[in-house]
């Protein structure tokens, strides 16, 4: 595909801004450093869902995965230079959000699949409380490409989502020391989760 003379099969586009109020007077070139200066667009633009409880995400975690949810809640803070500094819900303004542990684990009982432990465990924790926002199950990296009727991510989405609630995978492999390449991680990941919330911000009241 090229342009020929007046006939022109490529057009490029010019730059564009992104703005972060209705206003559009808080922009920024760059998404990402937008977000972090100015924060989302201002509650009745991205959604109106707003519920009864504060924020809720359970976390299904393989042992090694703990340290890597703490940066995304929290932020990375031991290098200057990380863009993922402040963490997940100062980034999108959500007030006290709670991050409750589900532990899955790593040794499952003999002739269990990973799917099965995943399963029987989530189910398990839901069975006691399933009043939640969003979920954030950790798999290992070996087990991201297992069949359809052993993958413990699709078996775990399957529960969740039958419970209407909203599911985001984070790979184990990814929870490593800090490097430049971990933040892009939590970036993608705190932009997906946000987005299956459904753009919620604002207040957040207990009854």
């Amino acid at each position: 595909m090229q342009n020929v003379g007046d006939y022109k099969t490529v057009v490029q586009a010019p730059t564009v801004d992104y703005c972060f109020d209705a206003a559009r007077s808080k922009r920024n070139k760059y998404a990402w450093p937008g977000l972090e200066n100015f924060g989302t667009i201002q509650p009745g633009y991205l959604g109106q869902k707003v519920p009864a409880h504060p924020l809720r995400i359970p976390r299904f975690c393989a042992g090694p995965a703990e340290r890597f949810l703490r940066y995304f809640r929290d932020g990375i803070s031991k290098h200057p230079k990380q863009s993922l500094q402040r963490g997940f819900a100062k980034i999108y303004g959500l007030v006290n959000p709670q991050f409750v542990t589900c532990r899955i684990p790593l040794f499952p009982r003999q002739n269990d699949s990973p799917a099965e432990t995943y399963r029987r465990t989530i189910s398990d924790f839901l069975s006691r409380d399933a009043q939640f926002d969003a979920a954030i199950v950790t798999i290992l990296n070996e087990h991201a490409r297992l069949p359809d009727s052993q993958n413990p991510y699709l078996h775990s989405k399957a529960v969740l989502l039958m419970a209407g609630i909203p599911v985001q995978d984070v790979r184990v492999f990814t929870n490593q020391p800090v490097r430049s390449s971990l933040q892009f991680n939590l970036q993608n990941i705190s932009v997906a989760l946000y987005a299956k919330l459904n753009g919620i911000r604002g207040r957040w009241t207990t009854i």
